[in-house]
Order: structure tokens, then sequence, then C-alpha cells
């Protein structure tokens, strides 16, 4: 069942503070971090250092850094840290992409409840007791750091960045009715991670994870305030975002991603930013208002995600959720 912390009725306002039940499922819960790296030399030892600081005392933790094939020095830094914390390198090279890392760092995983970050600085080593918490507690299967409930904020993301992740999150809509379903921040019981699959591909393993769980996978989202990474560039670019949109497609039953189908994506994706550009020098030109922009944000995506075909089996499991849904708001 997909829940929130960020509630359907907005006169109530999203839980932060931990869980009480936290206390009760034990005085001191273990934690498996896993930190998947490409490349990230300049920011493993600050990551490390706060998740440490942050949760010593706390949990008896483990902290995994799957790597992807780091070529700067990222693994060398990491097998420093082997030598006085618990923490432990795999290196599973370029091949199977971020989302294998992970799971092969969930398969390798000592305990019962994962978190699953970025290595860069960009998720607060601060909220990963707030993730914990409803985990450890038993009382949700996934507790997800969110950007777009009540609380949450971007901090140091251009305009074109955050209408980017605003316009990947309305294609995740389709499916699921969490607000942040791209988050790479997230507390999940092991076993959930794992069903996502040995094989999945792609970047996002937060959303694979929530469709494997389908209905059955109880989800909080809790605010985090997010922030630009300080060293390095994101590894995230148009072929991420394509691969995004075939991972959309799998989950709609459609067939796996072929040429033409890649090459649909691109055109679709050139005429998105192309429609854009007009419309922005269209608004400098003309002096419009920012709505004008806006609606290219709109227009193209639904446009690219219509094409996207829907199997029926897709359509009755959404259908049956809302009717759900309805239910329980009576």
């Amino acid at each position: 069942m997909f829940s929130h912390l960020e509630p359907l009725r907005k006169t109530e306002r999203p839980e932060t503070a931990p869980f009480p039940g936290l206390a009760a499922a034990s005085a001191r819960p273990s934690v498996s971090i896993i930190l998947p790296t490409l490349n990230e030399a300049e920011n493993i030892d600050r990551t490390l250092r706060e998740i440490v600081d942050h949760i010593r005392g706390h949990f008896e933790f483990e902290i995994i850094v799957a790597d992807g094939g780091s070529t700067d020095g990222t693994c060398e830094k990491v097998a420093r840290w082997q030598k006085n914390h618990p923490v432990s390198l795999i290196a599973n090279g370029r091949a199977g992409g971020l989302a294998r890392d992970v799971l092969s760092a969930a398969a390798q995983a000592k305990f019962s409840v994962v978190v699953v970050m970025d290595a860069d600085g960009s998720h607060p080593a601060s909220s990963i007791r707030q993730l914990i918490a409803p985990v450890a507690s038993g009382r949700y299967d996934m507790a997800i750091g969110s950007r777009y409930v009540d609380g949450g904020t971007t901090i140091g993301w251009a305009v074109h960045r955050r209408a980017l992740s605003r316009l990947g999150a309305a294609f995740a809509a389709l499916f699921t009715d969490i607000k942040d379903p791209l988050s790479g921040f997230f507390a999940i019981r092991r076993p959930c991670l794992l069903a996502a699959g040995a094989h999945t591909e792609g970047f996002k393993i937060g959303l694979e994870a929530i469709h494997a769980g389908g209905d059955r996978l109880d989800i909080c989202e809790i605010p985090i305030s997010f922030s630009e990474r300080l060293h390095g560039s994101s590894k995230i670019g148009a072929s991420q975002f394509i691969a995004y949109l075939g991972q959309l497609a799998r989950f709609s039953g459609a067939p796996m991603i072929s040429g033409s189908f890649q090459r649909f994506m691109i055109v679709g994706i050139a005429g998105f930013f192309l429609d854009l550009l007009v419309v922005f020098f269209r608004r400098r030109s003309a002096q419009a208002s920012w709505w004008l922009t806006s609606q290219a944000f709109v227009s193209q995506p639904s446009a690219i995600i219509s094409d996207i075909p829907a199997s029926p089996s897709w359509i009755a499991r959404r259908a049956a959720r809302s009717s759900r849904d309805s239910l329980s708001l009576r």
C-alpha cells in the first residue's frame, strides 16, 4: 500500500520526528548503509565522516561502498576507512550501472534495514535517523527522503534543474502516488530492495523497489533538504534520461527498449527542448509572463509520455488502487 507521512488532507502536517516505535523495536537498531560511487574522490571522505558522526552511538552499522569503476582514487580512499571503521568496498566495474551496484551491496549486507544514499554530499546525513525510524519500528517497509513534501527543499539548484526534476517525477506519477519517487535517498527493508531483481538496470533503484513492491509496500516520505554537490559533476545526462523513460516503458508493459524506441525518445526529448527554447525567446522578446515558459514543461512532456503504451493490466491495477484510495477517504 502506498501511504505517506505527507497526508492527503492538507490540514495535516507530515511527521518529521523519530517514531516512538523505534525505541520499542530495539534499543540500538542495526542498519547497512549503501553508497554507490563513481569517481567521487573529492567527496567520499566528507560523506563517510558525516555519516559516521551522525549515526555512531545510535545504531550498530556498516557502510558498504559499491563502486562502479572509479579511476580517480575513490577506492583507495575507501580502503583507508576500512582500517578503523565498519566500512567495506565492493568494486563492480562499469558493466552493471548504479542499480546493480546497489543490489550487489544489498545482497551482501548484514542487516535487515538498508539505507541508500549518494556519496556526493547532496543527501543530508543528519536525516538518516529520521529515515531509519519508521522502517526499524516496523511501521513502514520504505521511507523516502523527499524534496517535494511539506518541509522538503532543494538548495543550490538552477531553475532548469528543478524543472527537469519535477518533469521526471511527473512521468513517474503514472505509476505511483509518491511525490518524490526518483529520490536516491531512502531506507528500506532489505528483502524489499532485493525484490527489485538482480538484473535491474538504470540508476533509479528506489523507483524499481517501489514498482516491484506494488500495493504490498508500505511507504512514507520524510522531508529533507537536498543540496547541490560540492565537488565534481553530476553523472546524469541525456542517456540516463532516455534509460529512465525506457524504465517507465517497461513498467507499463511495453516491449524492452529497441533502437527505434530510443530514436523515438531522442526525437521527443529534442522536440521538448526546442519547444522550450522557442518559448523562452518569445518570452524575452515579448516580455510575456513566466507562465508561457511553463507551458513547455506541460505540453511537450505530455506528448512524449502519452506515446508510451500502457498495458491493460497496468490500467486495471491503477483503477483498483484509485478505488481503494477513494474508499479509505470516506
